[in-house]
């Protein structure tokens, strides 16, 4: 008895042990967060109060202490401050303790420099220096860690981007404790000027095409500009009175400068020649559906399923599925001991690239949003774009004036709370409101910086962090508070007139989160502020945005719905009733008031008309499609033409099946033997591509949605598609967005092609290791248990592998669907290694072939534009060439992992200097392509 009693009191002991441990952790990381960065008596107090709790559990509870104090200051920047203070006071209380939270650190500075989390690497860098200013850490070790880090820059093999963004580091380090350093004036100015030489000879080509502006003058690019303000404050003695930079003035008396510590066995992620290149190309891996209306998913990532699932999530290579669990840890372990195998075999086959074993589309969840969010499939360096600036370098209020030093600050710090609170936007915004009692400004100028730093995070080139739809919630958020929404209205305001230089990337951003931002208020909106539209050329900046934006509002809600909420002397620029353009119906028309060109468009919709009526019964009873395309051949095809047959047959099964989606998708699925047979001829291809702009022209979303479901059944393909938008006789229609639309859409569905079969080739790959190994590891062990006598009678090793190999490709082959956007639950085909290698080299080399044919039909196009200039008497660089400029440069940004590919094959596609068709502008073109290329890629 004695025995069980000694034993269930000891139990209860590690259970009250475990409960206290738990209940300290809470509480501690409450009042951590909690704490605010005021200069008041009252938070000094709170600082020494907690000190005092943490002194007296530190013997029990080290480690716990500072993982919370660290992990407080990376994900709570604003906060740095205050434990940076309370690291200084547990220094003073134990050296030990100061030196392991040094230790510490640095070891997540390096882990976050390696894994390339740049805002990380940035909030740690900053610490670093506030416990500098706190007497934790000897400000000539911090120094030496700066200038490291500046060297970079002359590593023989380190990308551009990987200077930038070590450059970018420390400067940012230097604004925020440059006032810890200033006794050390030698060595800063050292580091200043070291900077300065660097950024003074980098190229700057690039800046252009990642302007959001098109301006001559140009604002210096974000890295330049952030030097300038960095020297600004180096003249001023490093003082920046707004910034609460540590409380190190409340507790000097306590803070041991004699003991500081030093920053020991740092190591810099180094760049070799033979480095691998990560791969890029997965940010558009799935498409975004999202009824914004409910702010709930479409029925899928993009609607319907692609031809794989998402099977680089089936991570377990485990064949037994009842091992216990330490089998299942040596599996782990085992797996791991694979990856450099895995890259080995990979880049056999794909070069030098590192491929990414887990990819996966990460949803976040929040009470009122459900949304995606664009993750970064790679890590990449960071990009400098010049210097978003929607209000003046300084915002002048009643009393107060903030130079920009004092600004800038303040939005390095608004960037990274958008990039760590992206799952919480309610916590999120709700730091925000706090923050103009963090540098000392009034609530008023600090509302309107943290607008302006969402709107230039969202119009971010070459792409933003996160989806449209994210900073639309954060937005919607921020509103909810009485002064923000004056603000809002007016960088509304200041961006609707800067319109007519905005990028065309941008212009369509913003005009996706217009429509989404007025439809959580029941798309109400002041039209009338926007009337000077009226008196501008249709196919002006402004006013595109204005039919753009309604018609986004149109697939949001309703026409007539719109149409009331729109003053009335604003009606004629509306998007007309997205209903049906019945292109072959019944008319009469006196042929004697005609002109030639309008008889011969009269009796090609009459013939039509005549066919169409027949062909229309036969379409809604659903007859075979061979009798179909007999009679087509028979009735029209002999007579009129292949052309005109394709016209009458699209034109007609569109208007039997235009109800709904579900109608249209069915009829085509169900003539899909008829499509067969016709699609082998680029001018059949293009014609049915056309028959669909025809009929839906009054309703893009139709369009685009057809287009992309003809591609998926593979009725026509990306280069027919290419080549139809880049024709001469679509040359007016680019000022519509459904062109690039649906361009974008047919590169993104290729890609996905793409790399879907790449997946199911690399987990095959993975499974052949696997089963390679395993089988070295049973003869190894049959050898081992086998009679020396039997040996020779066993089968030959490379026959078994042969045999298990066979099996691998009949049983364990990964699922390939040949239909890419089949819903049948029927069993997956399973393609054999060698064929899906053989279907992975014509994917991408159709990919390759669809982006040298862009280019090709692009240059074209431009070519004819600048001829008809020319021989008009007119400027070619008009609205219309910087449109179309503007979209390609769009694509060169979102795809340049895969055009970089074909950079090599782009020099034949314009004539150079010693042909006679050499035309220095498309040369010029063609260069500042390359030049954007080739910055991204770097």
């Amino acid at each position: 008895m004695s025995v069980k009693r000694s034993r269930n009191v000891f139990e209860e002991e590690v259970k009250q042990n475990e409960n206290r441990e738990t209940d300290f952790n809470q509480k501690i990381l409450s009042r951590l967060v909690e704490l605010k960065p005021d200069i008041n008596t009252s938070t000094k107090e709170k600082i020494q109060d907690l000190f005092s709790d943490i002194k007296e559990e530190l013997l029990y509870f080290q480690n716990e202490i500072v993982d919370s104090l660290i992990d407080c200051a990376t994900f709570l920047p604003h906060k740095q401050p205050i434990y940076a203070t309370l690291i200084g006071l547990l220094n003073n209380e134990d050296y030990l303790i100061g030196k392991r939270i040094v230790e510490q650190v640095v070891e997540k500075l390096e882990e976050y420099l390696l894994s390339m989390e740049f805002h990380k690497s940035n909030v740690i860098l900053r610490f670093l220096g506030e416990l500098v200013g706190t007497s934790v850490l000897n400000p000539d070790s911090y120094l030496k860690l700066l200038k490291r880090l500046v060297l970079i820059k002359d590593a023989e093999y380190a990308p551009r981007s990987k200077k930038d963004t070590y450059c970018y580091l420390v400067l940012c380090s230097l604004l925020y404790n440059g006032i810890f350093l200033k006794d050390r004036d030698e060595i800063l100015r050292e580091i200043l000027d070291n900077l300065g030489q660097y950024l003074h000879y980098r190229d700057k080509a690039y800046s252009k095409f990642l302007s959001s502006w098109r301006d001559e003058n140009l604002p210096e690019d974000e890295l330049t500009y952030l030097l300038q303000v960095v020297e600004e404050l180096s003249n001023k003695d490093w003082d920046n009175p707004r910034l609460i930079t540590s409380y190190s003035s409340f507790f000097r008396t306590i803070f041991n400068i004699n003991e500081l510590h030093e920053i020991e066995n740092f190591k810099i992620p180094v760049d070799t020649k033979k480095k691998q290149i990560p791969y890029q190309s997965l940010k558009n891996f799935s498409k975004l559906k999202i009824n914004f209306k409910d702010y709930k998913y479409g029925k899928e990532f993009g609607g319907e399923k692609e031809n794989l699932e998402e099977e680089s999530e089936e991570e377990s290579l485990s064949e037994d599925e009842n091992e216990n669990e330490n089998e299942k840890e040596k599996e782990k372990e085992k797996e791991k001991e694979l990856e450099n195998e895995i890259n080995k075999e990979t880049n056999e086959m794909f070069g030098e690239e590192k491929i990414e074993k887990k990819i996966s589309i990460r949803s976040k969840s929040f009470k009122e949003l459900n949304f995606l969010l664009k993750e970064k499939y790679q890590k990449t360096y960071l990009t400098f774009q010049p210097y978003f600036k929607l209000l003046s370098k300084s915002i002048n209020e009643s009393e107060r004036q903030y130079e920009i030093i004092d600004i800038y600050p303040l939005q390095i710090l608004i960037r990274e709370l958008l990039n760590f609170y992206n799952d919480n936007p309610n916590l999120l915004t709700r730091i925000f409101q706090s923050l103009h009692n963090i540098v000392d400004f009034d609530e008023n100028s600090c509302s309107r910086v943290i607008l302006e730093i969402v709107f230039s995070e969202m119009f971010r080139l070459p792409t933003s962090e996160f989806q449209t739809i994210y900073y639309t919630r954060i937005i919607t958020e921020l509103i909810k508070k009485t002064i923000f929404p004056p603000i809002l209205a007016s960088l509304i305001d200041e961006t609707f007139k800067l319109l007519n230089t905005f990028d065309p990337q941008n212009l369509y951003t913003f005009v996706e989160w217009f429509s989404i931002h007025i439809s959580n208020f029941k798309f109400l909106w002041e039209w009338s502020y926007w009337d000077e539209i009226l008196d501008q050329d249709k196919n002006s900046s402004k006013r595109r945005f204005v039919y753009q934006a309604l018609d986004h509002c149109i697939r949001l809600s309703y026409y007539k719905r719109m149409k009331k909420l729109i003053p009335e002397n604003m009606w004629f620029i509306l998007p007309p009733d997205p209903v049906p353009n019945v292109k072959f119906q019944t008319m009469e028309k006196n042929e004697e008031t005609l002109s030639t060109e309008e008889k011969t468009m009269y009796e090609y919709q009459r013939k039509g008309s005549m066919w169409s009526n027949e062909l229309e019964p036969k379409l809604k009873k659903n007859v075979p499609p061979h009798e179909i395309a007999y009679w087509l051949d028979n009735e029209i095809v002999k007579k009129e033409g292949m052309e005109f047959a394709l016209d009458v047959f699209m034109q007609t099964l569109l208007k039997v099946s235009y109800k709904t989606f579900t109608h249209t998708f069915t009829k085509i699925g169900k003539y899909l033997p008829f499509f067969e047979q016709v699609k082998h001829n680029v001018q059949n291809k293009q014609r049915i591509i056309s028959s669909v702009f025809e009929f839906w022209t009054n309703s893009p979303l139709h369009t685009v949605t057809l287009i992309d479901k003809l591609i998926s059944y593979r009725v026509i393909d990306n280069n027919s598609v290419i080549s139809w938008i880049f024709s001469p006789e679509n040359y007016n229609m680019f000022f519509d967005g459904t062109l690039w639309e649906s361009l974008n859409l047919t590169i993104s569905k290729t890609i996905h092609r793409t790399q879907t079969v790449r997946m199911a080739l690399l987990k095959q790959q993975i499974k052949a290791i696997k089963l390679d190994r395993n089988l070295k590891n049973q003869k190894n062990l049959d050898n081992n248990n086998q009679d020396p006598l039997e040996i020779d009678i066993n089968q030959d090793n490379s026959s078994q592998l042969q045999v298990e190999q066979q099996k691998i490709n009949e049983n364990q082959s990964s699922n390939l669907k040949i239909n890419f956007n089949s819903k049948s639950n029927k069993k997956k085909k399973k393609i054999p290694y060698h064929d899906l290698v053989k279907i992975y080299n014509n994917v991408l080399k159709e990919q390759k072939e669809m982006f040298l044919n862009l280019f090709q039909c692009f240059f074209k196009l431009i070519k004819f534009h600048l001829e008809s200039c020319d021989h008009a008497l007119s400027e070619p660089f008009n609205n219309w060439y910087y449109v179309v400029t503007g979209g390609l440069a769009k694509i060169v940004r979102n795809y340049y992992p895969e055009i970089k590919d074909i950079v090599l094959y782009l020099d034949p596609i314009v004539p150079d200097e010693n042909s006679k068709d050499y035309d220095p502008r498309l040369a010029t073109i063609m260069k500042e392509i390359k030049h954007l290329i080739e910055y991204l890629s770097d």
